[in-house]
């Protein structure tokens, strides 16, 4: 090669076979390598499947655990499923059958739920305020204002209703 011109070196190249073309070229500088497109799509394909089961077991596991309603509760859980039923006969009326079910299933989640906040050293109103306005976004047709008025409403009461327990307890 050293005494060839560039012209013959091109010609040497472009009657060169793929195969031989992934020789190093001395004055460009760098290696043409041989791609074959089956490979890319082996890779590209293994790649897809690999994401996708990737993609799967992350669903599979994020699904959200059954909580568990005790049959037998304390008087401090119904005392709040009580002071969270207050004012809402008329809504529930409206519901269906099944809307009726899955908003009392909720309900008694979210009691407690907000029975577990206030087992806690230091109660957070926020949390059980959370907590009822998820509970009340259940009822259709309900302006988004009534439903933060009534979990300020309900959480207020349900944070004397700790106090008042606490003195019994004494």
């Amino acid at each position: 090669m050293p005494g060839q011109t560039r012209s013959e070196e091109l010609k040497k190249f472009e009657s060169q076979t793929p195969q031989e073309t992934h020789a190093i070229i001395p004055e460009a500088g760098f290696e043409r390598a041989e791609t074959e497109p089956k490979q890319i799509e082996q890779k590209s394909d293994s790649f897809l499947e690999e994401s996708i089961t990737a993609l799967k077991n992350k669903l599979r596991g994020g699904k959200k655990k059954n909580i568990v309603i005790p049959q037998v509760k304390d008087q401090l859980t119904v005392d709040i499923e009580k002071i969270m039923e207050e004012d809402l006969k008329d809504a529930f009326r409206e519901l269906d059958t099944i809307q009726k079910e899955e908003f009392k299933i909720k309900g008694e989640e979210t009691a407690l739920n907000i029975r577990n906040v206030m087992r806690q050293t230091k109660i957070k109103a926020k949390a059980i305020i959370r907590l009822l306005i998820q509970w009340l976004k259940m009822l259709p047709g309900v302006n988004r204002f009534f439903i933060e008025q009534e979990a300020k409403i309900k959480a207020d009461k349900i944070m004397a209703l700790r106090y008042k327990h606490n003195q019994e307890k004494r």
